[in-house]
């Protein structure tokens, strides 16, 4: 009696065993088919993603640089007799300074200096600087608008780079005036950040180029 109970035991247990083997094996088959088919996927996907996406690459397509009269031509010397007229250095320390700057700076002999620096006494005014900075401005973006015959309309976004100058209203608002730029335009002037904002001036302009639709 106890041997057919044991029997009738077991017979009675191997089935279910034998069903959870089956079931985990065909999870473990299905899990096994499934991943690589998902990673295919979100493979594919990312890459026609990739290949579809808009360019965000910003190349440049020209560039003009205003030149100066002759007239406004000095050599290292004047120049740096113009400093002294200017600051009126009298304290021989810093003149001796100033002299190795300058001659390490990079000027030669033929460097331009503002009109209105070049007066004697030299003329420091506001109104003497804004009349230089619309000479350059204006010199450079008239022979730039020539050369790539770009629409003043067309233009969407103007950054204004000036080391020292800063004045109101500002020299990106002269510039749209000016041209007659559309009113939507993305205008930024920097200011009074040293010549190297150059730099900074340009990434600004990649940025935005890359960010906001002219359309």
């Amino acid at each position: 009696m106890v041997l057919l109970q044991a029997r009738f035991l077991v017979s009675y247990m191997l089935p279910p065993l034998i069903m959870v083997d089956l079931i985990d094996s065909f999870s473990l088959f299905n899990l096994s088919f499934i991943a690589p088919i998902l990673c295919l996927a979100v493979a594919l996907l990312a890459l026609h993603r990739f290949i579809t996406r808009p360019s965000h690459k910003v190349f440049l397509l020209d560039f003009t640089c205003y030149k100066p009269p002759v007239a406004q031509a000095v050599t290292k010397e004047e120049a740096l007799d113009i400093f002294h007229r200017c600051y009126k250095i009298a304290n021989e320390e810093a003149a001796e300074f100033l002299r190795k700057n300058i001659h390490k700076s990079g000027l030669g002999d033929s460097t331009y200096f503002p009109e209105p620096l070049l007066k004697d006494p030299p003329d420091q005014s506001m109104e003497g600087a804004r009349r230089e900075s619309e000479l350059a401005i204006f010199g450079a973006v008239d022979k730039l608008l020539v050369k790539t015959k770009v629409n003043c309309k067309d233009i969407g976004i103007l950054v204004v780079n000036c080391c020292l100058f800063n004045v109101t209203p500002s020299l990106s608002s002269m510039i749209v005036n000016k041209y007659k730029l559309r009113d939507s335009i993305a205008s930024y002037s920097l200011s009074g950040m040293g010549c190297s904002a150059g730099l900074v001036a340009i990434g600004l302009a990649k940025q935005l180029l890359q960010v906001i639709s002219l359309l």
